[in-house]
């Protein structure tokens, strides 16, 4: 199949439906394992949708609206009949007495949520609020910050970050401490129980703690488990004049496992497996009797057997100086990047209990922010909307952004605008994801979802390291022509444009599961049954692919009524299709042909000055291929083009057919008004790829003057 024709039919989404697959990944083309799914609703009723995110199960995605009526957030779910989106906002309406600011995380079914929100006028402004399924929500607390959950968000994990003692609904059902770590439970009551985490220590009594030392860890790593009964706590120092320590709190036990017997070196928190087996943390206290550089050195804590091992020797002996570490969520990896003499930086992967391996080394002149391996902070510092590295669940495979040349594997000029997204295996594989195949820089790449991402939801790398997403202005394959956003997938090697590329469409990428599917923010139209070109939130599933809806508005009889039957979608080319064998008395429907198209007759200047008159005009339709074909005619207001008319007709052969157009009031008032109008009419086919698009101005006519031939 030629490239041009496998483009188009992602543009249109001719390949979607009940099996609707982008074109097979091979010459830059996607992966044939990804079918798009409308996630958001198929009209708009209203909702702005701004940007979304992904939760904590590929089955449930939240959409965030703007607008004076429907501004929220709005669960979507998956079903076998499509994503059913539920219309009650799991933040606080609009009107009420509390503002919602954005969503921390929500419930792994995404009915829950975890809201910031504020109180203006009040003392302490900020509130964290849970949202409820029923619309209703409860305060938290006031002065809190969200940490992590239970998968149904009914414990959680919060701390506190600001000092405060005021009695206006500062800790409605929490102690009255000034810092610490709490457990609090939806136990019914508007209040619900909050439990103080490690004050079973006197250290963590007098001086508080925290989880993490807010500290941007690797992904999802917030050292608490997914029951929410064990905790890696990390006591503060500050006004306690005392150094901070790591401990692990379990069911009401706390440990301290950073500094053991007399030793009282301060410790940070650096990472650890999802299940709590272990945990890494940070220390120049020797804990190794073969540890005598009196440097930092990063330690894994076996849970299991209370052993401590050293992970970062092989550099730190050697006179490196230790950078940024993250670990793996299974426990086995830790990557972390080292400082030599003469601004050699290495990046390096400790396997188990092996010694720790040199991945790669770059000479880099420049300062701070502008670092090789921001594993932990991000590339441009803390102003930035870049995210910090992540893992595979394994820690076999690293992706990270730098403004830094890698050498070897291209990248930018040192302080250039143009960070990329890199990509190392534990194998010692490096390579950047984003650059071009020569390895000069992309424009700016935005290697993860903007700011404001959900606790679980901003990774840009599945789970196995197979799938690999990011979006970019630059034009990195010849199918991308717009010059604006789009998003490309890594898949096994292999990089394509995921998004069309077409002018006039753009796209924001709003996260990646952990199984590899990407949710995708775009007004491109991606299914054959969209006619319009409002902002859409799609999710490119493997594996995925949903029955195409029946429009309630078109009229159907006997078997037509009970729509798309999937899991087989009617594609362009299907060998079945051609096949014709006894029995067969479909004389009315030709096999589809190898190369469906259709061409749209331009529209006369005749025609033209009949809509400006008000007066419908057909427009004609040729096709070789049978199938239902829309066309829709928008008019374009500000930026924006706003649907004027609709009309579809089903092609039963091979032929022409006439479609009706007109333009609506409002249209005509804006044409009145404004004295011209640009005018734009989409036509898409079922069963061809590309769709056709007339466009053209039509301008007011100026009334006869009378007298003027007289």
């Amino acid at each position: 199949m030629k490239r041009a024709l496998t483009t188009a039919l992602l543009a249109a989404g001719a390949l979607a439906g009940a099996a609707a697959g982008l074109p097979a990944a091979a010459a830059g083309q996607p992966p044939a394992e990804l079918r798009w799914e409308l996630v958001s609703p198929l009209e708009s009723r209203g909702f702005d949708w701004t940007r979304t995110r992904v939760g904590g199960s590929r089955d449930h995605v939240p959409l965030f609206s703007s607008g004076s009526d429907v501004n929220g957030v709005y669960p979507s779910t998956r079903t076998p009949d499509g994503w059913k989106v539920g219309y009650q906002s799991l933040t606080p309406p609009n009107g009420s007495q509390f503002v919602a600011s954005d969503v921390e995380d929500l419930s792994d079914d995404a009915s829950r949520a975890v809201v910031r929100a504020s109180k203006p006028g009040a003392q302490v402004t900020d509130r964290l609020a849970l949202g409820l399924p029923d619309g209703s929500w409860r305060i938290i607390g006031a002065g809190l910050s969200y940490v992590d959950r239970t998968p149904d968000a009914r414990r959680l994990i919060v701390k506190d970050y600001v000092a405060m003692q005021d009695p206006d609904e500062v800790y409605p059902g929490l102690p009255g401490r000034e810092t610490g770590v709490f457990v609090w439970e939806d136990d019914g009551t508007d209040d619900g129980v909050a439990t103080a985490v490690g004050t079973d220590v006197p250290r963590i009594l007098a001086c508080g703690a925290t989880v993490g030392d807010g500290i941007m860890h690797g992904f999802e790593q917030t050292g608490v488990s997914e029951d929410t009964r064990t905790v890696v706590l990390q006591s503060k120092s500050g006004a306690c004049g005392q150094p901070s320590h790591v401990f692990l709190w379990r069911d009401g036990v706390t440990t301290d496992i950073s500094a053991p017997d007399s030793g009282d070196g301060a410790a940070t928190y650096v990472g650890s497996a999802t299940d709590l087996s272990a945990v890494f943390f940070r220390t120049a206290l020797a804990l190794d009797p073969a540890d005598a550089n009196g440097a930092a050195d990063v330690y894994r804590y076996d849970v299991a057997t209370g052993t401590r091992t050293r992970l970062t020797g092989a550099a730190t002996d050697a006179g490196e100086t230790l950078g940024d570490a993250i670990s793996s969520d299974d426990g086995g990896r830790l990557w972390f990047s080292t400082q030599g003499d003469d601004d050699l930086h290495t990046l390096w992967v400790a396997t188990g209990d092996a010694a720790a391996r040199a991945i790669s080394t770059v000479r880099n002149t420049a300062t701070f922010p502008f670092v090789p391996f921001p594993l932990v902070n991000t590339p441009d510092g803390p102003n930035t909307t870049a995210f910090p590295a992540q893992l595979t669940s394994d820690g076999a495979t690293l992706v990270w952004p730098t403004r830094v040349e890698i050498d070897g594997a291209g990248g930018g000029a040192v302080g250039s605008d143009a960070g990329q997204l890199f990509r190392a295996t534990a194998d010692g594989d490096v390579d950047c994801i984003s650059c071009f195949a020569d390895g000069s820089p992309a424009r700016q790449p935005v290697p993860g979802p903007p700011e404001g991402g959900l606790n679980r939801g901003n990774r840009v790398i599945s789970d196995d390291g197979r799938w690999i997403y990011f979006q970019t202005t630059s034009a990195l394959e010849p199918d991308d022509r717009n010059g604006v956003s789009d998003i490309y997938v890594w898949h096994d090697g292999v990089r394509s444009l995921l998004t069309p590329g077409e002018e006039g469409v753009s796209a924001e990428l709003g996260g990646v599961t952990g199984a590899g599917d990407a949710i995708v923010l775009t007004d491109a139209i991606l299914l054959p049954w969209i006619d319009d070109d409002h902002v859409k939130v799609y999710m490119a599933r493997i594996g995925g692919g949903l029955p195409a809806p029946r429009d309630p508005r078109e009229a159907c009889e006997g078997d037509g009524c009970q729509g798309d039957p999937g899991p087989r979608v009617e594609r362009p080319g299907d060998p079945t299709e051609s096949f014709t064998g006894p029995g067969d008395e479909d004389d009315l429907a030709p096999p589809f042909p190898a190369n469906p198209s259709m061409t749209v007759k331009r529209l006369s200047r005749a025609a033209q000055r009949k809509l400006v008159r008000g007066r419908a005009v057909t427009l004609a339709v040729r096709s070789n291929a049978r199938g239902r074909v829309r066309a829709t005619t928008r008019f374009k207001v500000g930026r924006r083009w706003v649907r004027s008319s609709s009309a579809a007709r089903t092609f039963k052969r091979a032929g022409t057919v006439r479609l009706t157009v007109r333009l609506s009031r409002a249209a005509r008032r804006q044409l009145v008004r404004r004295g011209a109008l640009r005018i734009r009419i989409d036509v898409v086919h079922k069963q061809v790829a590309k769709p056709r698009r007339l466009a053209f101005v039509l301008k007011q006519q100026a009334p006869a003057r009378r007298g003027a031939n007289a």
